[in-house]
């Protein structure tokens, strides 16, 4: 949540009683930068030194060099500059309050007296804004991220036309657990979908919401399949196993795509059910029928268009 006004004067008069000057974190930020940028080039804004960069920004050396220690400390960046915060979903969260708020929070925050949050809601649509859920996204590891890149050049070189990629239909499982599903509601504008802001850290749900109704589905450009539901006699959280797979999906729903003659290439993600394995009956079917797939990069369900459309 942004500080509130009554959190910001009591920050103001502590600043103000302080025995020595508190630099505020934009002030910090610029410093940061400047001593990025002298690193990189040899120089800022016309200075050499970090003497040069203190005295420009009114910061004393003894300030300045506990700022730059404060950050090698804390490994942290700020979102003020070029640079993009690091941490993780603990700025992400905080920064999502803001987007959060209710529209009666809103127009208090803003000073608005007494305006009634229809009034504010009315407002805040003229200009785009409207309450949307949040779109969910998993921690990326560093080295998550590099094998990520490693696939993007991998699937680049097997399809490097664009035009190539309207040929993929991109399959997932979805599973309708009842109870709290932990979604957010959040304000954003058309075009803001993906922004930092508006993405909600995935947490997964207890294990007493992975039940009831599990569907299996698959789009493309200019292609959406029927929704399949379908039951797994095994378990009851939904997970596919090889012999469902088979039998309820790809005899019913994709066999027929073959036999029709579309040109289509099926992603799917690498869970056992779909036959990631070496040798299984899976892998068998796909030969016998010349069905041309592959398996998306693990633990990046976020590359594959169909996770984000189960939310519309």
């Amino acid at each position: 949540m942004p500080q509130t006004r009554s959190q910001k004067a009591i920050s103001e008069r502590n600043s103000q009683n302080a025995s020595h000057q508190h630099f505020n974190t934009p002030k910090k930020a610029r410093l940061r930068q400047a001593i990025k940028s002298l690193q990189e080039h040899g120089e800022w804004d016309g200075s050499y030194t970090k003497s040069g960069i203190f005295k420009e920004l009114g910061i004393s050396k003894t300030q300045g060099y506990a700022i730059l220690r404060e950050r090698s400390h804390t490994e942290r960046t700020f979102p003020f500059g070029p640079e993009e915060e690091t941490r993780g979903a603990k700025h992400v969260i905080s920064r999502m309050r803001s987007r959060s708020m209710s529209w009666e929070t809103v127009g208090y925050e803003a000073g608005l007296g007494n305006v009634s949050a229809r009034t504010i809601q009315r407002a805040m649509g003229r200009s785009d804004y409207h309450k949307c859920v949040a779109c969910r996204r998993g921690w990326v590891s560093e080295d998550l991220a590099k094998r990520r890149v490693e696939f993007a050049k991998i699937m680049l070189s097997k399809y490097p036309n664009p035009d190539q990629w309207k040929h993929v239909r991109f399959s997932d499982e979805v599973h309708f657990g009842l109870g709290p599903q932990g979604h957010l509601l959040i304000i954003r504008k058309p075009g803001e979908r993906y922004c930092q802001d508006c993405i909600q850290e995935a947490r997964d749900p207890r294990e007493e919401d992975k039940k009831k109704l599990h569907a299996w589905a698959a789009v493309g450009y200019d292609f959406k399949s029927e929704l399949v539901f379908y039951n797994i006699p095994t378990n009851h959280n939904g997970k596919m196993t090889m012999k469902v797979y088979e039998e309820e999906i790809l005899d019913k729903h994709v066999l027929p795509w073959i036999q029709a003659g579309q040109n289509f290439v099926l992603e799917e993600d690498r869970d056992s059910g779909h036959g990631i394995g070496p040798n299984n009956r899976i892998k068998t079917w796909k030969a016998t029928h010349g069905l041309n797939s592959y398996f998306n990069m693990s633990g990046s369900p976020d590359l594959s268009p169909i996770e984000n459309a189960w939310q519309l």
